[in-house]
C-alpha cells in the first residue's frame, strides 16, 4: 500500500482539485486500482464515507468473491490551522470555532495548506463498510476546515 501511496503522491502535481478516492484489489502480487471516484470540494466531509461507502459498494458488486476489493485510498487538500493556545481570549476562540465550523480556514492568514493521504484496508476482503465508517469521525473533523 505505501507503494500505492507513494505513487498517487508523485502523479499529483498541481493544487485546489477535487479529492480523490481508490478502492484497490490484490491479484495475489499486486495491488490493482479499481474504482477511482472523484469528490468534489464542495461537498460536506460529512457526507463522505457515505460516498465512499457507495463507491466501494459498486467495486464490490462488479467483480466475483475472489477479486473483491481489499483497500482504499483517500487523497484530499485542505488548509490546517493550529488550535488556540491555553491562554487564549474567549473571542480567538469563537473566531476559531466560526472559521472551523464555516470551512473558512483558507481564508486566514495563519492558515496552511496541505495534502493529506487516508490508506486503509479491509479486515477481510471485500468488507470496506466498516474500514470507512472507523474513518468518519477522523475525516469529519479534518475536513472541517478543508476547501
Amino acid at each position: 500500500m505505501a507503494a500505492e501511496v507513494r505513487a498517487v503522491i508523485e502523479r499529483h502535481d498541481e493544487w485546489d482539485g477535487p479529492h480523490e478516492f481508490v478502492t484497490f484489489r490484490w491479484d495475489g502480487e499486486h495491488l490493482i486500482p479499481g474504482t477511482v471516484g472523484v469528490i468534489m470540494p464542495d461537498i460536506d466531509p460529512e457526507r463522505y464515507p457515505e460516498l465512499m461507502a457507495s463507491l466501494a459498494a459498486k467495486d464490490i458488486s462488479e467483480h466475483p468473491p475472489d477479486e473483491l476489493p481489499c483497500a482504499y485510498l483517500l487523497k484530499i487538500e485542505g488548509f490546517g490551522v493550529a488550535a488556540p493556545p491555553p491562554g487564549a481570549t474567549d473571542e480567538e476562540r469563537r473566531q476559531f470555532n466560526a472559521d472551523r465550523l464555516g470551512r473558512t480556514f483558507c481564508q486566514r492568514a495563519d492558515a496552511i495548506e496541505a495534502r493529506f493521504y487516508r490508506p486503509g484496508s479491509a479486515e477481510v476482503r471485500g468488507r470496506l463498510t466498516g474500514a470507512l465508517l472507523s474513518i468518519a469521525a477522523a475525516t469529519g473533523s479534518l475536513m472541517a476546515g478543508a476547501n
